[in-house]
């Protein structure tokens, strides 16, 4: 539901900023100013004849509770192109300035309408139902205002243009705005590629030449909170014959593998971050060229600690996600692997790029 509430948001803006580009069509707001020599003019009509429209469309966002927040976008445009006006005094730009400004109060209206609607329960037929019958009654109250104006226009003459104006002003003032906002995301997931440099130490380093390779990472970020996997794979070799769950002769080509899963905290989370982690780690050699029913290997498993620096140098944002692009280094150390005879603490360094995402959560807020 949410995809498609989006698609109709995108589709609606991309239709209203289309419309903003022509020079034809001009969007009503609250300062907005007609010029006379954009109409067509036809000395030979008796009124004048105005093409505005006030567009909207709604959706239901769903949340957790099995109900249903209304949401609705609307404007108010006219189109100078199909417009025609008798002639272009003063008096008559007047006129038509009244008539668009109601069709902003009919987009106002519409908007404040439906906020008030607020969260429902219930099936989406009864809740698009409940719509229709404020469509209708918004039109027919503002239908009821045009046709006065003309009653008016037509009895009194321009004698009534002060009156309507000073009315229609106050309708455009006493109706709230509602605005959309965004709503700031509490989570977020990310990944990067790195390049990596493993520092042995110990026996581990006594067997192992230090291994450089490159990893991947996963994360997600729960407000400060960031829970991550960090993986990585170097190429060593070893420095003598050694016996883990088979013989190795020395010189053996070895990938080095290790796994961390890790909590961390965001000390700090602006366009620079700073993470410590903590957590608990896989550290395994094994030969590059191992044979079908080789089951030669160095394991073990111990706790880690990192600390990860990053900095964000580019943002993109949409109606769906906003995404950061960012470098990072980061160190994690390996108090020890326990590896069984081969143990020994690690230090493993990385660069890295990689990118964040957080999906796009919007309100309605009244002003």
């Amino acid at each position: 539901m949410i995809f498609k509430s989006l698609g109709v948001l995108v589709s609606v803006l991309f239709v209203s900023i289309a419309a903003s580009a022509q020079p034809d069509v001009l969007r009503w707001h609250k300062d907005v100013t007609l010029e006379a020599k954009r109409f067509n003019i036809d000395t030979t009509a008796a009124r004048q004849m105005l093409d505005v429209n006030v567009r909207y469309r709604h959706w239901f966002e769903s949340n957790n509770l099995s109900k249903y927040q209304l949401r609705l976008l609307s404007d108010a445009v006219l189109f100078y192109r199909s417009s025609y006006l008798p002639d272009t005094t003063r008096e008559t730009l007047r006129r038509a300035k009244i008539i668009f400004d109601l069709s902003g109060y009919h987009s106002k209206l519409l908007k404040l309408r439906a906020y008030e609607v607020g969260l429902k329960g219930g099936s989406l037929r009864e809740l698009n139902r409940q719509m229709d019958s404020v469509y209708l009654q918004t039109k027919d109250e503002i239908g009821n205002l045009y046709t006065q104006f003309r009653e008016d226009s037509q009895f009194f003459g321009n004698s009534a243009l002060p009156v309507w104006e000073s009315n229609v002003r106050d309708l455009l003032t006493n109706t709230p705005e509602i605005k959309e906002v965004v709503i700031a995301p509490q989570t977020q997931w990310g990944m990067f590629l790195s390049v990596s440099q493993e520092f042995f130490a110990d026996k581990t380093k006594e067997v192992f030449k230090h291994a450089t390779g490159g990893g991947m990472g996963i994360y997600l970020d729960v407000k400060r909170s960031r829970f991550l996997v960090d993986i990585s794979i170097g190429a060593s070799r070893t420095k003598g014959e050694i016996d883990a769950k088979g013989y190795w002769a020395a010189g053996t080509r070895a990938t080095h593998a290790r796994a961390d899963l890790m909590y961390g905290w965001k000390v700090i989370d602006k366009s620079f971050a700073l993470v410590p982690y903590v957590g608990y780690g896989l550290s395994e050699f094994t030969p590059s060229k191992a044979e079908k029913d080789d089951k030669r290997a160095a394991r073990g498993y111990s706790p880690v600690i990192g600390l990860e620096v990053s900095r964000k140098f580019k943002h993109t944002e949409n109606m769906f996600e906003k995404t950061s692009y960012f470098a990072r280094a980061s160190v994690t150390v390996t108090p020890g692997n326990n590896i069984r005879n081969y143990g020994g603490s690690q230090v493993n360094v990385k660069l890295s790029v990689g990118l964040s995402g957080a999906k796009m959560k919007y309100k309605d807020v009244k002003e």
